[in-house]
């Protein structure tokens, strides 16, 4: 299964680490983690004024406009119960 997170843009559902609201970011050690991927390269921004979210997958962050409390209800969608389980969602 895929997950739409805004604009033109899917994600396979297998590579999601985690799905986050964007306020998180305001913790020390979370905004560090998305500084350095900024500085790596390793970060997609949707939609650059407008973010509600960001989700995690090995190779990549994205930012999302769309609320992570969304972005978790289309994702469950898309797991069976034990695939669900193994993201902790």
């Amino acid at each position: 299964m895929f997950l739409h997170i805004g604009g033109n843009t899917v994600i396979p559902t297998r590579d999601i680490i985690g799905i986050f609201s964007y306020s998180s970011n305001e913790n020390k050690i979370t905004g560090e983690f998305l500084n350095a991927n900024e500085e790596k390269g390793t970060t997609l921004k949707i939609d650059d004024s407008n973010n509600k979210s960001f989700i995690v997958t090995e190779n990549q962050i994205y930012y999302s406009p769309i609320a992570a409390n969304t972005l978790k209800k289309r994702a469950k969608l898309g797991f069976n119960s034990s695939e669900f389980k193994k993201l902790d969602i």
